[in-house]
């Protein structure tokens, strides 16, 4: 959606990768771009759960795979995961990429409704 708001949406095309810190970095200029006064304050959960996922899983393979390309086992060294810490925080995380994204559609909504208007003061 975001794309579609902004001038030149070849700056923000994804790159053919899974490393969530580029892609969020990637996500979060592009969310600036579109509403610079969108607060910069509801995204430090987004940023705490990517920064955590990070130093487990550098690549953001491990999470997916269970050997390494090397043939080692993926998460080596990690014996528990807290599932229930993890979800609530997990759960944070999408609250704020829910508001995102509600603000981007949002915003393109009342993109559209100008450029409706606009056109029809043309025609």
């Amino acid at each position: 959606m975001s794309l579609l708001l902004i001038d030149d949406p070849e700056r923000f095309r994804p790159k053919a990768n899974h490393n969530l810190n580029s892609l969020w970095a990637s996500a979060r200029k592009l969310v600036r771009e579109v509403d610079p006064t969108f607060p910069k304050g509801h995204h430090k959960k987004i940023d705490a759960v990517i920064k955590e996922l990070i130093s487990i899983d550098n690549s953001s393979t491990a999470f997916r795979y269970d050997r390494t390309l090397d043939g080692k086992a993926s998460l080596e060294g990690i014996e528990r995961i807290n599932t229930r810490r993890f979800g609530d925080k997990m759960k944070a995380a999408c609250k704020e990429l829910d508001c995102m994204d509600s603000h981007i559609a949002y915003q393109l909504m009342l993109h559209e409704e100008m450029m409706s208007d606009w056109r029809y003061q043309t025609d």
